[in-house]
């Protein structure tokens, strides 16, 4: 309910800053890592054991409206996941590589809705700009497929096992985050328009927990972590021409 009063509230936001303006609409794919944060369980882990950051992308469909010279307002829909990633360092081949961790990752979808106001600097002589931006979001998360997962030292997921185990849960099924974002943008003769930046998003609240356990030479370790929906990485969007509705309008009242 709180996810589509936000969008109606971000629709009719979006209508007061300048209902006569033309919009545009676009796509963007990012590259990011979403880390997580310890919370809790042993402080002391072992030396091969890793925590790393959730490697994932964000697939985003944008309605922008360029309401000033050089102010835009942006907001949509974005796709993507949030997870844990932990992993044992194996003995292992130089001729196998790919064996030299033991990985165990859990992950679940997020559905976010953002609002975003960007300044745009002056653009050079061939129609290249800098610009900054900032903005809330209110992120969704949905259940993860599975809740707990057990890795052998194989790597193979097994029904029980104390060498990496994980479990993890939704802490909150939606939260408002933060975000900024800065880069470079281009326009086109034609009217399109393409951006490449770097986005830096973060969160106050966490939406998912994760306990994993794990035994090494006989010694049972467990750490707890936290997921706000953190994340860091580059940005590419296109955006297609403006809709023309002042032309449409006049159009259709002759």
């Amino acid at each position: 309910m709180k996810t589509i009063q936000l969008l109606i509230l971000s629709c009719l936001f979006a209508n007061s800053i300048n209902a006569q303006q033309n919009w545009r609409w676009g796509l963007s794919v990012s590259s990011v890592g979403n880390s997580a944060m310890y919370v809790g369980g042993m402080k002391d882990a072992n030396a091969r054991f890793h925590q790393r950051n959730f490697e994932t992308g964000v697939w985003s469909v944008y309605l922008r409206n360029d309401f000033k010279e050089h102010w835009s307002f942006e907001t949509g829909l974005q796709f993507s996941q949030i997870g844990f990633q932990y992993a044992i360092a194996e003995n292992y081949s130089l001729l196998n590589k790919h064996k030299q961790f033991t990985s165990n990752q859990i992950s679940s979808n997020t559905v976010s809705i953002p609002l975003t106001l960007i300044y745009r600097f002056k653009p050079n002589c061939n129609n290249y700009r800098w610009f900054v931006g900032g903005g809330l979001s209110l992120a969704g998360v949905g259940s993860p497929s599975v809740k707990e997962k057990n890795v052998n030292e194989e790597g193979v997921s097994v029904i029980n096992t104390n060498y990496i185990n994980q479990t993890v849960n939704v802490s909150s099924s939606y939260a408002v985050n933060g975000h900024l974002m800065f880069g470079i943008e281009k326009q086109r003769n034609s009217g399109r328009m393409w951006s490449l930046g770097v986005i830096v998003n973060g969160g106050l609240t966490p939406l998912m927990n994760s306990t994993v356990n794990y035994s090494i030479d006989n010694v049972s370790y467990n750490h707890t972590f936290s997921n706000y929906g953190n994340y860091a990485g580059l940005r590419f969007a296109y955006f297609f021409k403006k809709f023309d509705c002042s032309s449409k309008t006049l159009n259709s009242t002759k």
